[in-house]
């Protein structure tokens, strides 16, 4: 940009100049024999005029091709990279929690609840669980089937703001996902120590596998959003975070 700028800048100054001295030729006119001044004036008008073409025309001819080249490049990293980041998707969506709700982090919370914790725990852990399909599972079912569907042909016709629009949609799945339940059940299981409540060990068990199933996911997808970003696609996050640890 910073370049683009100085050459403007040059341009303008250049042509300034020649506009000058071409004025200054016609006002002595009469100090040039006619032929050489109808020359000199017809060059300079002439360079006037390139100059006048390079400063509003060819260079935004060239910001027009660099931009072109960007937004084919990125619509063909979109393409190159669509399959594999496809797998990701149905990764996450293989989770236990996304084929049984009792699974997964929904049985972790259940688990939480079955030594009868304070009330408002309890029918908060049981509001969480009894909402799961409806905030989570249900939608990223119907996410994985549509980008399931997006054959061959189609994706051909796959440019980078498609699949960007794509990515976030996930990516927000993936943040509530962690957000309303994976970090909900640590600070749930904070407020149910001893010697009021003891956290089933059957939770800590089933959460540890969890936990590890999980951050195996996060891992994978962040190297994949690295790789990506190597290749200048950087529509894919590289923030994702690990499963908390369940502190004893």
């Amino acid at each position: 940009m910073q370049y683009d700028d100085r050459t403007k800048i040059a341009s303008f100054t250049a042509i300034g100049a020649l506009c000058a001295l071409l004025i200054a030729i016609i006002a002595n006119h009469n100090a040039f024999p006619e032929l050489l001044f109808h020359s000199i004036v017809g060059v300079l008008i002439t360079v006037i005029v390139i100059f006048v073409a390079y400063a509003f025309l060819w260079q935004r001819s060239v910001l027009y091709i660099r931009s072109k080249m960007w937004t084919r490049k990125q619509n063909r990293l979109s393409q190159k990279y669509f399959g594999e980041w496809r797998d990701h998707v149905n990764n996450f969506a293989s989770l236990k929690e996304f084929e049984n709700v009792s699974l997964g982090i929904t049985g972790i919370l259940a688990d939480l609840i079955q030594k009868n914790p304070p009330e408002p725990i309890a029918s908060l852990v049981r509001t969480r669980i009894e909402n799961f399909s409806l905030i989570l599972r249900n939608p990223l079912s119907n996410f994985k089937q549509r980008t399931n569907n997006l054959h061959w042909h189609k994706k051909k016709m796959l440019n980078c703001d498609f699949l960007s629009s794509l990515v976030k949609e996930f990516e927000n799945y993936v943040e509530i996902h962690k957000r309303l339940y994976v970090d909900f059940a640590v600070t749930i299981s904070a407020y149910l120590q001893p010697p009021q409540f003891v956290v089933p060990k059957k939770a800590k068990r089933s959460y540890s596998r969890y936990k590890d199933n999980y951050n195996q996911f996060v891992v994978a997808y962040l190297e994949f959003a690295k790789k990506c970003a190597r290749d200048e696609l950087r529509i894919f996050s590289t923030t994702l975070e690990k499963a908390y640890e369940w502190e004893e």
